[in-house]
């Protein structure tokens, strides 16, 4: 059996499974490292708002600028 994967590979993990199929192994691990690890949790759920408002944002792809209001609301999302 393998370590337990750091934080830091988790992180790269969470990312590279929006852009490609994780392994089962690589999923398991994710999930496993979640369940027990509060900052991972925080990045995760900080990750998908932030891909979330930019999906938003971009959909229009004529505004690149954020207001100082969509600035505020990110960084109120975001619990800063």
């Amino acid at each position: 059996m393998g370590s337990m994967k750091t934080c830091q590979e988790i992180t790269l993990d969470i990312e590279r499974g929006k852009y490609v199929k994780l392994s089962i192994k690589d999923k398991l691990a994710v999930k496993m490292h979640l369940l027990i690890c509060k900052p991972c949790q925080n990045f995760s759920k900080d990750s998908k708002i932030i891909d979330d408002l930019l999906k938003k944002k971009f959909s229009d792809l004529s505004k690149f600028e954020f207001s100082e209001e969509e600035k505020a609301a990110m960084i109120s999302k975001l619990g800063k």
